[in-house]
């Protein structure tokens, strides 16, 4: 994940706006917008205390190979509703959205990511490139628990791999199926539209590039059990 990524999700997490992130570092609103546009960088001196303000360490701040999940931790106990919602995400951004590698084909021509965390395990399998159809499935104990297909494809020039994949690392917990509803990063828009919830959904993705759509994708899914 990008640092500017990284920054404004954690930020959302605190629930703070850029101006009160903005008075605690002594800059104004704009800075703190430009960095998280990536128009800007802070400052050597601001960068220990921006990790210590979000909990982080600086070496995780900074690392771009890093898409971990910055979701809300709290010291309650989890349904396993939220178990299996907190793992798809982990999960997510793990593996293709963390540029993560790719596992052994398990059918012919297929792009294989695995990932698991006992008692969860995760598969995203799909085929193609420019044009594309997969399935995404996450088992508990061994027993198919969860599924999601999609089919996609590219419209138009400008597409970038690396803000599709910020957009999906941004994901949460109302809305775990693919990226938040809306994104942005300079010339880039992402849009997703859903409807039902994590038991019966479906829905679609866009990309934007400088108002131009150039990425479109479908999505639908369910609990299994």
């Amino acid at each position: 994940m990008k640092f500017e990524d990284k920054i404004f999700q954690l930020r959302k997490n605190k629930n703070l706006s850029q101006e009160q992130v903005a008075e605690q570092f002594s800059v104004s609103r704009q800075t703190i917008a430009k960095w998280e546009a990536g128009k800007a960088f802070p400052e050597i001196e601001k960068l220990l205390p921006l990790a210590r303000f979000y909990g982080i360490s600086v070496d995780s701040l900074l690392d771009e190979s890093e898409c971990n999940d910055y979701s809300i931790k709290t010291n309650s106990i989890k349904t396993p509703h939220e178990q299996l919602v907190s793992f798809l995400l982990l999960a997510k951004r793990s593996t293709y959205a963390a540029n993560g590698e790719e596992k052994e084909a398990s059918r012919l021509g297929s792009h294989d990511y695995y990932f698991e965390k006992a008692p969860f395990a995760y598969l995203d399998s799909f085929f193609g490139a420019d044009v594309f159809s997969g399935q995404e499935l996450v088992y508990e104990n061994n027993i198919p628990r969860w599924s999601m297909n999609y089919v996609g494809r590219l419209v138009g020039k400008g597409f970038s791999a690396d803000f599709l994949k910020a957009a999906l690392c941004v994901g949460d917990e109302k809305y775990p199926y693919r990226g938040p509803l809306l994104y942005t990063n300079g010339e880039f828009t992402y849009h997703n539209y859903v409807i039902g919830d994590f038991e019966w959904f479906a829905g679609s993705e866009e990309i934007f590039f400088s108002g131009s759509k150039v990425y479109e994708c479908s999505y639908h899914g369910g609990e299994l059990i």
